[in-house]
């Protein structure tokens, strides 16, 4: 194995403060650990930024980590102390001064404080509801029903029914009814809200919000599907907002109109429609390698040579692979070509990557190569990949890969027991879940894991 490469655990309790704060960041458990082993004292200032500032990477798809963070301050004995300060966070809280994922996360732990029957968390929450200083109607909405179930929804349609009457721009969807209704029924959730509505002009004003949008969304017409003639007036807009549609296109056009994707691109000498031409590959692979899609992997542009590496990754290849290496042996060395590996490895390959694996850096970068690895992770077995695996899971900003590369290990029957231990504690439910049924199942290929 290549020195560079750390054997698991690469850290020991207790923390450094730098280690404490990116387990903070990152939601691995081995804050808590340390929390659980050696307490807080030293470190208390980096839980309490964690709580009032949302670190998390990409918080749509890993959520906040309200409950986490509730359970760590019951674990460091700081409930008490960060309470008020909590409470003062989520009151100064403005969409001007505040991004949407740390006022959700204030909203989240003021929750989890109300439940256990801390009044001026709640009285913060309805409070900060109330004067509607954000677009999104779930911050604060969300908490709001969690406490107090179909009550705590017409105090949510109360307000936000007012807003609809003193905002003609303004609108609804069926989300809260949607997310009450998981609990309670949608028949008594709008049951309630209609009782109400009769006396009640807000209530009524939301119900009717409510239900244009449900028939606006029933009576919605299909959409189209596209045309060959869309896509090329697509790729000839260059607007990079159509990437996902393009793609999805790719996917389920017929040979024929891919074929005339690859004709356009023959001709087409343009940067930004190259990369929308090459766009339509990015799920399915290219019907034909065309010399200069290898050109423009080293290209100037660097969309341009993202997505001529994404356009090639789907084939199996010669040419593919001899790119790959090429990649990594240039000088710096470009692991944004990881990917072309997903359908080209060959045993052995990962003593080629591993030496050049960074540790640290720009979090965009590390989580565009864990995304590669993943890739090529789906195709080659965990024991294959172990190493980079592992390098993945210590340096992944992202919880929700996190929960992957476990998920790979597991399969590949690799994982080390180290790795499963801390997870017992990851901020992410799913991987939690995950570490604990593959413990208590003791498989035998686990009894000889470090």
């Amino acid at each position: 194995m290549d020195p560079r490469v750390e054997e698991f655990p690469s850290f020991c309790i207790p923390l450094t403060r730098e280690q404490f704060a990116a387990a903070l960041c990152k939601g691995q458990g081995r804050a808590v650990l340390h929390v659980k082993q050696c307490g807080i004292t030293g470190f208390e200032d980096l839980l309490l930024d964690a709580c009032v500032h949302s670190r998390v990477f990409d918080a749509q798809s890993e959520g906040t980590r309200g409950e986490w963070l509730f359970r760590l301050l019951e674990s460091a004995g700081l409930k008490d102390r960060v309470r008020p300060v909590l409470v003062q966070a989520l009151q100064a809280a403005t969409a001007e001064t505040t991004d949407t994922w740390t006022v959700a996360q204030l909203m989240a732990l003021a929750s989890m404080f109300a439940s256990e029957g801390h009044e001026d968390c709640r009285k913060a929450i309805y409070t900060k509801f109330d004067l509607q200083e954000f677009r999104e109607s779930w911050l604060g909405g969300h908490e709001i029903i969690a406490l107090d179930g179909l009550e705590g929804l017409l105090h949510v349609a109360e307000v936000l029914g007012a807003r609809l009457l003193r905002e003609p721009d303004y609108w609804e969807d069926d989300y809260l009814v949607d997310l009450t209704a998981e609990d309670h029924g949608r028949e008594a959730v709008m049951a309630v809200l209609r009782d109400r509505a009769r006396s009640d002009d807000r209530v009524r004003a939301y119900l009717a919000e409510v239900q244009r949008h449900e028939a606006a969304t029933a009576t919605r017409p299909p959409l189209l599907p596209l045309g060959l003639h869309d896509v090329l007036r697509m790729i000839e807009e260059a607007a990079v907002g159509r990437l996902l549609p393009l793609g999805y296109w790719g996917c389920k056009a017929s040979d024929e109109e891919l074929a005339a994707i690859v004709s356009r691109m023959r001709s087409e000498t343009r940067v930004a429609q190259l990369r929308n031409c090459l766009r339509v590959f990015r799920i399915r692979p290219l019907p034909e390698l065309l010399d200069d899609v290898f050109r423009f992997v080293v290209a100037d542009d660097g969309e341009l040579r993202e997505a001529a590496i994404r356009a090639l990754s789907h084939s199996h290849d010669d040419r593919v692979r001899g790119m790959a290496l090429d990649l990594l042996k240039s000088v710096p060395a470009r692991l944004d070509g990881l990917s072309l590996f997903s359908e080209n490895y060959q045993s052995g390959d990962e003593c080629l990557w591993t030496p050049l694996l960074p540790h640290g850096g720009d979090e965009c970068m590390l989580h565009g190569i864990v995304i590669d690895v993943l890739r090529i992770a789906d195709n080659v077995k965990a024991p294959e990949l172990k190493n980079t695996l592992v390098w993945a899971y210590e340096y992944t900003p992202c919880s929700f890969c996190r929960g992957g590369i476990v998920a790979r290990l597991i399969d590949g029957e690799a994982i080390p027991r180290a790795v499963l231990e801390e997870c017992l504690w990851d901020c992410q439910d799913d991987t939690r879940e995950l570490a604990a049924s593959t413990l208590d199942s003791a498989p035998t290929w686990l009894s000889s894991r470090p």
